[in-house]
C-alpha cells in the first residue's frame, strides 16, 4: 500500500513539473501582451482632405520631446507645405502632439503605426483612413517662425524655446545675429550683457550627430539652424499672447 502511494504520489509530481511550463510560457504571455508598442522615430501617411486628393503628412519624433510635423497637400491645393513643430508625451497607449501654436493632436500608438483620434480621444469614421504608418522620416529644411530666450555660450548659443519650454543648440548663428544680440543686450543689461534676451527668428531642425563616440550614426536629438534673424525683442521672458 505504501508502495502504491509512492507511485502515485511521484505521478501526481511529474505531471505538475510537466505542467509548470506552460503556465510560465502563459503568463509571459500575458506580460509580452501588455507591454506598450514601441514608438518609432517616424511616422508618414496620406490623410483625407476636403478640397484635395489628401494630406501627406509627415511626423518625425525626437529623444529631447520635440516633434516636426509637415503637411503637404497633394494636387488640389498645389502642393502647398505646411511645417510645424512643438513638443510630445505619451501616456500608456496614446501619443499626444501639442504644436507650437497650443493645438493639440492625439494618436493611438500601435504596434507598427498610428491611428488618429478625435477631440474626445476616439477614433475617427473610417478609421482606416487616418492612420500614419512607421517610417525612415527625415527633418525638413523648411523654415519656421520659432520664439525663444537666446543665451550665448562659449561652445555655441542656446535658445530656450516659449512655446515649448525646450532648450534647443544653436547652429548656423551669422555675426550679425550675434551683433544684434551684444547691441540689445547692452542696452538692456549695461554691463552684463550675458543675460537672456528675448528673440524672434525662423529657422529649421537638424539631425545633431551621435557624439558619444566615433559612429557616423545619427541620433534623434536635434538642433535649431537659424534662417534669418526677425529681430531682439525688448522683454526679459517668454510671455503668452495673452499676456
Amino acid at each position: 500500500m505504501a508502495s502504491s502511494f509512492l507511485r502515485s504520489a511521484l505521478a501526481l509530481s511529474v505531471i505538475f513539473s510537466l505542467s509548470m511550463p506552460v503556465v510560465q510560457a502563459a503568463d509571459n504571455a500575458r506580460t509580452t501582451d501588455s507591454e506598450p508598442a514601441t514608438l518609432f522615430e517616424g511616422y508618414q501617411g496620406v490623410l483625407p482632405c476636403t478640397d484635395c486628393d489628401g494630406i501627406d503628412t509627415r511626423i518625425r519624433l525626437n529623444d529631447d520631446g520635440s516633434f516636426v510635423e509637415t503637411d503637404t497637400y497633394l494636387q488640389g491645393r498645389s502642393g502647398q507645405l505646411f511645417a510645424d513643430y512643438g513638443r510630445w508625451s505619451r501616456q500608456g497607449e496614446k501619443l499626444i502632439l501639442t504644436s507650437s501654436n497650443g493645438d493639440v493632436q492625439s494618436y493611438q500608438v500601435r504596434p507598427d503605426s498610428l491611428l488618429m483620434l478625435d477631440q474626445d480621444d476616439k477614433p475617427l469614421p473610417d478609421e482606416h483612413q487616418y492612420v500614419l504608418q512607421g517610417a525612415e522620416v527625415a527633418l525638413p529644411s523648411d523654415p519656421m517662425s520659432v520664439r525663444g530666450m537666446y543665451t550665448p555660450r562659449a561652445t555655441g548659443a542656446v535658445l530656450q524655446d516659449c512655446a515649448t519650454g525646450l532648450t534647443f543648440t544653436l547652429h548656423g548663428e551669422s555675426k550679425a545675429l550675434q551683433a544684434a544680440y551684444r547691441k540689445a543686450a547692452q542696452k538692456l543689461h549695461g554691463k552684463d550683457p550675458q543675460k537672456p534676451l528675448l528673440v524672434e527668428l525662423t529657422a529649421h531642425f537638424a539631425d545633431k550627430p551621435d557624439k558619444a563616440g566615433d559612429s557616423d550614426e545619427v541620433s534623434a536629438s536635434s538642433v535649431l539652424v537659424v534662417d534669418s534673424l526677425e529681430g531682439f525683442v525688448p522683454a526679459e521672458q517668454c510671455q503668452s499672447e495673452e499676456e
